[in-house]
C-alpha cells in the first residue's frame, strides 16, 4: 500500500487583533478527501500543539494510507486556536491538491483564510487561487508518497495447501489400485533397500535440484559437491535434493522409490509431478489423522488404539507395554502417563526421530534441523486440556492427541490405504522411532528446541560435519598398529 506523508513545517502571520493581544496557542489537523470533499479517504490527524506564537515552527510529519485506485486527492488544513476560548476554535483553513501518481518530494507554501474550505477547493479547481503575499498567513509543508516494500513471501520449500473438504470420494478411494506400499520395503528388506540406493545416487550423482547459491560479497564460492559424495540416500537427499522440510524428503523419496518399482532408471521427477503427489498423499494423511483420532476417542477395543496408546506409553516413560496384554501399568505411571505434555519441543524430537527411522543415511542432527523448520512455519496447533484424572487408560488427554496427530500425519505420508491393517502394521514398524524420540528427551535433545524454533531461520543449511577423521588404527607416531 502507498501512503502519503506530510510534513507540517511553518505558519506565519496567525491572526492576532487588538481584542485578542495574546499570541496564538495552535494545532494544525489535517483531512485527505476527494477532489469535491464530498468523501474522507482517511481520517484527521493532528499536529502537535505550539503555544503562544503566531509563526509556529511544527515539524510534525502525519501519514495518510491511500486507497487503491485513487489517482488524487485534496488536503484539508485547519488551524484551531486552543487558549482564547473554551473550546478549540477555527481560526484558518487551506487545501492542498496532491497527486498519487508523480509526486516524489515537493514543497509547498499554503495561502490561509477563514474562508470555507469547499469555496477554497472549487478555486483550487478552476486555477483561480492565488498564492501567499508576504503578510498573509501561510503554513509550510513538505510533501512524499511512501511506497510500501514489496516482501517476498514465497517460500519454495513451503507444504501444498489442501483445497476443499477431503472425504473418501473415486478419486481418494480406501485402497487405490496399483498401491505399491513402497514404505515396507524402505523399512524392511535390506536387499531391496539396496539396490534402490544404488539406483537413486547414480541417478542423482550429477543432477541437483537447485542451483549453487552465488557468494556473497566478500566470501568465498562454496565447493561444489563431487560425484564420490553421493553415496547414500542421505546424501541425495541434502546434497542433490536441497530439501528443508519433511514433506520434500517423504514426497521424493517414496516417489522415486514407486518409480524405481516399475522400472524407471531416470528417477526424476517436475515440480508439477511433485506438487500433485504431494497433494494427494497429503489429503490421505489427513483422512488417516482424523481415522486415527476417532479410534482412540472411542473406548471399544481397537488394534489401532492399542498401537496409539503403547506408542504414547513409550514416549512418555519408556515402557513398551501392550494393552492389550495381562501386564497391566502401576498407578504411578499411569499418574505420569496423564500427567505427560507434548509442546513444539516434543513434536520436533519425535518427527526427527522418525525422519531418522525413515533415511536411517541422513544424520539425525540434520532430521532435527528439518523438524525445527516444519514447527517454525507451522506451529503444533493447540487442543484444550483435560483434567480430573481417575486412574483410567482408556481416557484420552490433549497431549495424546496432538503426539498422536504429528505421529499421524507423518507416517500417513506413507501409507498407501486407509485401512485400519495397513495403519496398525506401520505403526508397529516405526515403533523403535519412538523409542528413541523417548531416549533423546530422557537424555536432554529437547534443550534449546524452543528458542531455535523463534529464530527466523529461514537460510537454514543442512550441512553434516561427520564424524572426523578415524585414526584408531595409527600410533602416536602416525604409523600404522602392527598386528599382533
Amino acid at each position: 500500500m502507498t501512503s502519503l506523508q506530510i510534513e507540517i513545517l511553518r505558519g506565519r502571520h496567525f491572526p492576532q487583533t487588538e481584542d485578542d493581544p495574546l499570541p496564538c496557542t495552535s494545532q494544525v489537523r489535517v483531512t485527505l478527501m476527494n477532489n469535491k470533499l464530498t468523501t474522507v479517504y482517511a481520517t484527521e490527524q493532528c499536529t502537535s500543539v505550539q503555544a503562544k506564537t503566531n509563526d509556529p515552527f511544527f515539524k510534525d510529519t502525519l501519514t495518510f494510507d491511500i486507497p487503491s485506485g485513487v489517482p488524487s486527492g485534496v488536503l484539508v488544513f485547519k488551524v484551531f486556536e486552543l487558549e482564547r476560548q473554551k473550546d478549540p476554535t477555527p481560526i484558518l483553513c487551506g487545501v492542498n491538491e496532491v497527486s498519487f501518481t508523480s509526486i516524489k518530494h515537493k514543497d509547498a507554501v499554503l495561502r490561509l483564510s477563514n474562508t470555507d474550505p469547499e469555496q477554497l477547493a472549487d478555486e483550487l479547481s478552476k486555477g483561480v487561487s492565488e498564492p501567499p503575499t508576504d503578510v498573509d498567513p501561510s503554513l509550510s509543508i513538505r510533501r512524499s508518497l511512501v511506497k510500501a516494500k514489496v516482501v517476498n513471501t514465497f517460500d519454495p520449500d513451503a507444504d501444498c495447501e489442501i483445497v476443499g473438504d477431503v472425504s473418501l470420494s473415486g478419486s481418494c478411494s480406501l485402497v487405490p489400485a496399483g498401491s505399491q506400499y513402497v514404505w515396507l520395503q524402505l523399512l524392511t528388506d535390506k536387499r531391496w533397500l539396496e539396490q534402490y540406493r544404488a539406483a537413486l545416487t547414480n541417478a542423482w550423482r550429477t543432477r541437483s535440484l537447485r542451483p549453487p547459491a552465488p557468494p556473497e560479497d566478500g566470501q568465498k564460492a562454496k565447493a561444489k559437491p563431487t560425484l564420490a559424495e553421493v553415496r547414500s540416500v542421505g546424501d541425495v537427499v541434502t546434497k542433490r535434493w536441497h530439501c528443508r522440510r519433511s514433506h520434500q524428503v517423504l514426497t521424493r523419496v517414496r516417489l522415486t522409490a514407486e518409480k524405481f518399482n516399475l522400472g524407471d532408471v531416470q528417477l526424476s521427477f517436475t515440480s508439477a509431478e511433485e506438487q500433485q503427489y504431494r497433494a494427494e498423499r497429503k489429503s490421505r494423511a489427513f483422512l488417516i489423522a482424523q481415522m486415527g483420532i476417532d479410534i482412540l476417542s472411542s473406548s471399544a477395543s481397537n488394534v489401532v488404539r492399542d498401537w496409539l496408546t503403547r506408542l504414547w506409553v513409550l514416549y512418555t516413560v519408556g515402557i513398551d507395554n501392550d494393552p492389550a496384554g495381562t501386564k497391566v501399568l502401576s498407578y504411578d505411571n499411569r499418574k505420569r502417563v496423564h500427567d505427560s505434555t507434548f509442546d513444539s519441543e516434543d513434536a520436533v524430537v519425535l518427527q526427527g526421530s522418525l525422519l531418522y527411522h525413515f533415511v536411517s543415511t541422513l544424520p539425525y542432527e540434520v532430521c532435527q534441523l528439518i523438524a525445527e523448520e516444519d514447527f517454525r512455519k507451522d506451529p503444533l496447533a493447540e487442543i484444550p486440556v483435560e483434567k480430573n484424572f481417575d486412574g483410567a487408560m482408556d481416557k484420552v488427554t490433549s497431549s495424546h492427541k496432538k503426539f498422536t496427530l504429528v505421529l499421524l500425519h507423518f507416517i500417513g505420508s506413507l501409507m498407501d490405504s486407509i485401512t485400519e491393517a495397513e495403519l496398525a502394521k506401520i505403526l508397529k514398524a516405526f515403533k523403535p522411532a519412538i523409542a528413541s524420540a523417548n531416549e533423546r528427551v530422557v537424555k536432554g535433545g529437547k534443550s534449546g528446541v524452543e528458542a531455535r524454533l523463534k529464530e527466523p531461520n529461514d537460510a537454514i543449511e543442512l550441512h553434516y560435519h561427520g564424524d572426523g577423521i578415524h585414526i584408531d588404527h595409527l600410533d602416536k607416531y602416525g604409523r600404522r598398529k602392527k598386528e599382533n
